[in-house]
């Protein structure tokens, strides 16, 4: 979550400086090879914590139906008692 935040940040940030003409920030003289690359890291970014995100929620679901389950298959039946 902080590398996509920082990666968001820094376009900002680097857009503002390119914008207002000071030499800072200046990764590469070209401005749509700059944007392009600056774009593909935020991406790459976003992608590793949607990742992250999917497998986390995943395994969450999994330990939840295995406690369910466990208390299901060994409870009890009183109803047909």
């Amino acid at each position: 979550m902080l590398l996509m935040q920082f990666g968001l940040n820094f376009y900002d940030i680097w857009l503002k400086y390119y914008v207002s003409g000071s030499p800072i920030f200046l990764i590469m003289e070209n401005f749509n090879r700059s944007l392009i690359f600056i774009s593909f890291v935020s991406l790459l970014f976003t992608l590793f914590r949607s990742f992250i995100f999917a497998v986390g929620n995943l395994t969450a679901a999994k330990g939840v139906f295995v406690f369910i389950m466990k208390k299901i298959m060994y409870t009890d039946i009183k109803f047909f008692e």
